[in-house]
């Protein structure tokens, strides 16, 4: 079984013609998978280079100095390349951009800007503590679920709190209990019923092996389960789980970590949970700010000598 390897040719250049421009493209080579992370690619790999191949041969400037190619012009070809498609292949793959989300913690809130799309989710910016999130995601259909029936502060932290039937809502990201409860009283009426997806940590603290089982049997449509990749959760299988070698416990960090285990826009049009190279490939380059030389890093194995070197 063979993976996508990103190689450059470390020969020094051949002799040309004075004044003579050519491109240093990328030399893709297909490695085996003893040479990578036990936990980088475990699914099926890609089967062709060339389109790859083609893709990174743009990144490159043509140049009489192939070994000499300054890193600036590389970032800057790499960063008018992602800023030109992004919104693009945002547009192509997300089929339906009007859905709610509802999250245990921030990370939920990180799909809508992520996308740059409106919020229709009143859980944006808050919290739910472990032991009342499952009743809450269970009976948040029920009439009058959503009510606030008052309001506090707690003293620990400084979290406003708006008190519901089933939990108080956590507002981590609210300067006031005024604004806290404006947005929610506002987002609220935006719920598309028709179109809620749920998500839960599992790797948070409080969660409990009986939790897991509770998720297991209510087998939520249009969820998703995250959790560390430790042996304590391979155990039992959880439903639509997705392991997470680096798990994070800021909910705003977990997004991006997650967004490479799993196919986001693939969960948000059928809630399924899948993931793939190509994806995973499109992710990194669109969607998350990785800098030029950490993403060839990340695609190479062993000591990689570039053309900037």
């Amino acid at each position: 079984m063979y993976y996508l390897l990103l190689m450059t040719d470390s020969r020094p250049p051949k002799k040309c013609a004075e004044n003579a421009t050519y491109r240093t493209a990328p030399r893709i080579t297909l490695g085996t998978i003893r040479a990578l992370s036990p936990h980088r690619f475990r699914h099926p790999p890609v089967k062709s280079p060339a389109r790859l191949q083609t893709t990174l041969a743009r990144l490159i400037p043509p140049t009489d100095r192939p070994h000499a190619v300054p890193l600036l012009v590389i970032t800057e070809r790499y960063n008018a390349f992602r800023a030109r498609h992004a919104r693009r292949y945002k547009d192509r793959r997300l089929i339906r951009q009007d859905f709610t989300v509802i999250s245990d913690d921030c990370w939920g809130g990180k799909i809508y800007s992520a996308f740059g799309l409106k919020c229709h989710s009143p859980f944006i910016g808050m919290g739910f503590r472990a032991k009342e999130y499952l009743d809450f995601v269970c009976h948040f259909h029920d009439e009058g679920a959503l009510d606030v029936l008052g309001t506090s502060t707690r003293e620990d932290n400084g979290f406003h709190q708006i008190e519901t039937r089933h939990a108080q809502l956590q507002g981590m990201h609210y300067d006031s209990q005024e604004e806290f409860l404006h947005a929610y009283e506002r987002r609220r009426k935006t719920i598309l019923w028709d179109r809620v997806f749920i998500k839960i940590d599992f790797g948070k603290k409080n969660y409990t092996a009986e939790d897991i089982a509770r998720w297991n049997a209510l087998k939520f449509p249009n969820s998703i389960a995250l959790y560390p990749d430790l042996p304590r959760f391979r155990e039992v299988p959880i439903h639509n789980g997705v392991a997470l070698p680096g798990w994070d416990l800021d909910g705003a960090n977990q997004f991006h970590v997650s967004c490479r285990s799993f196919d986001l826009f693939e969960w948000l049009n059928h809630g399924t949970i899948r993931w793939s190279f190509s994806y995973w490939f499109r992710q990194v380059i669109f969607m998350e700010k990785v800098p030029v030389k950490r993403f060839l890093l990340m695609l190479g194995v062993g000591r990689i000598r570039y053309p900037w070197h």
